[in-house]
Parts: C-alpha cells; sequence; structure tokens
C-alpha cells in the first residue's frame, strides 16, 4: 500500500474527492483509492490518496494525475474568472510506503 502526500492542494469538494478516487481506480486497476483531507494548525491543507494495489510505478503514474487534477481546477477557475483560488501556491507531491511514515511537512496534520 502506498500514500500520494499533497501539499498546497486544490480546495476540491467532497463529490470531486469522490469523482478522483473512482477515476484513478479505473485508470489504473487498483483495487482501492481513498482521498483524505487534513487540516494541519497553521491552516495549510495536506491531502493524500491512499493507494491499494498497483506497483511502484502505477503509483507514480497516478501521482502525476493527481497532480494534473490539481492543476486543472485551478487553471479552470482563472479561465472562467471565479477566483475562487486566485494565488495556488506550489502543489508538492510526495509518494510513500504507507510505512515509510509522512513528509517532515505533513507531520501534526489532523483529518
Amino acid at each position: 500500500m502506498n500514500v500520494i502526500f499533497l501539499r498546497n492542494p486544490y480546495p476540491f469538494t467532497l463529490d470531486e474527492y469522490r469523482a478522483i478516487e473512482k477515476t484513478l481506480q479505473d485508470q489504473y486497476q487498483v483495487l482501492s483509492v481513498t482521498y483524505v483531507r487534513e487540516y494541519q494548525g497553521n491552516g495549510q491543507l495536506i491531502d493524500h490518496l491512499i493507494i491499494n494495489g498497483g506497483n511502484k510505478r502505477t503509483v507514480s503514474d497516478m501521482a502525476f494525475m493527481a497532480e494534473a487534477f490539481h492543476k486543472m481546477a485551478y487553471y479552470r477557475d482563472q479561465l472562467m474568472g471565479t477566483g475562487h483560488y486566485p494565488d495556488f501556491p506550489q502543489l508538492e507531491v510526495v509518494i510513500r510506503d504507507i510505512y515509510a511514515g509522512r513528509p517532515s511537512w505533513a507531520e501534526g496534520a489532523a483529518s
């Protein structure tokens, strides 16, 4: 099992999370994908995708796709002029084995 951590993610809705889970699971034929949002005490958002199944290459490809989903949502907002998230910060993506622990910037986050 692997976890894809996303620092400074786009603030998707719950329905969008579920759509991302289903898309990644169908596209990459893994057993399951669970999308979780965490909030740190300083207000920073940390998302992570828990991937059950797939090899390292598959999970790496899924991380690139997840990054693309976040960038697409930001650019969509900009093109539509909604301004929901005007200053999209640098998205950071890290892949870890579920037993390898969290990136240092994700320590202390609470679901």
